[in-house]
């Protein structure tokens, strides 16, 4: 059973602290609110943790503070958001987005190790076919604050997980510098990916192909891999997912099966050189 603490004893030690601060500064977001935000949900300290890191905390003042604080930078209305008004919300954000835009901050954002901006990019063109009715699926109930400040932690802690599009794409986040040099490694990196072509590069090919051009892992690598693949940048042959909806195509599965940790359709690439 894990171990319940409050929230003012989580991520206290120097190491977390310092990995929140480097977090902070690749997301441009203030550390100390970053801080509190991922408090809520994930412990990085080494000692008194559970095993992998996922918090249970108690309910208590520091809670009810740690929610407001996060909460304090958006706009949010008195009551809970209804699921029409949040669906009516993403879709002007899709409808009102400056692709051009969101690509030029997406790649500056990959060469800083920035969750937060790829999960932006990701996430929209994970949605671009988007109606009402299909957004309506997602929520069931109204979105309250605690919600909110639940969902948004995927949008920081990895691009992995799916996030919710009302708190990923119509809430601003408070970033703190928001200018950037813009890069053209996208198409770079599409060009080696082509002259590539004949050496049938696998998933984990692509992995090591993009590395100069991302800060970090290999997990954030195939994030951004994957939102490539959703912006149809990356094209996998036989899949022409321009009309499609993204999240109704996720149960379309490889026949390769470990290729199936890939989100659709990033997990058909090994099938064009191996059918």
């Amino acid at each position: 059973m894990a171990k319940t603490l409050s929230i003012t004893q989580i991520n206290q030690s120097t190491g977390a602290k310092r990995t929140i601060s480097n977090m902070a500064k690749a997301m441009r977001l203030d550390a100390e609110w970053l801080h509190t935000l991922l408090s809520l949900h994930w412990n990085y300290d080494k000692k008194g943790r559970e095993a992998m890191g996922w918090v249970e905390l108690e309910t208590d003042d520091a809670l009810q503070s740690a929610y407001e604080k996060v909460l304090s930078v958006f706009r949010l209305p008195e009551t809970p958001i209804s699921p029409n008004e949040a669906a009516e919300a993403v879709l002007h954000t899709l409808s009102h987005t400056d692709e051009t835009a969101l690509l030029h901050r997406f790649a500056t954002a990959t060469k800083r190790g920035d969750f937060a901006v790829v999960q932006e990019f990701r996430t929209y063109h994970y949605h671009r076919n988007a109606t009402a009715e299909r957004l309506l699926k997602v929520w069931d109930k109204p979105l309250t604050a605690e919600y909110i400040a639940r969902k948004l932690f995927y949008k920081v802690f990895s691009a992995y997980h799916a996030v919710d599009p009302y708190v990923c794409l119509v809430l601003p986040m408070p970033y703190t510098q928001t200018d950037f040099e813009p890069t053209d490694w996208v198409g770079e990196f599409i060009g080696k990916v082509r002259a590539a072509h004949t050496e049938k590069p696998t998933l984990s090919d692509l992995i090591k192909l993009i590395a100069p051009y991302c800060k970090g892992n290999k997990y954030f690598r195939q994030d951004v891999l994957t939102a490539l693949s959703f912006s149809r940048l990356l094209h996998i042959p036989g899949h022409d997912i321009q009309n499609l909806y993204l999240p109704d195509c996720q149960e379309r599965y490889s026949k390769h099966f470990m290729s199936n940790e890939w989100a659709y359709p990033m997990r058909f690439w090994n099938e064009q050189f191996h059918s």
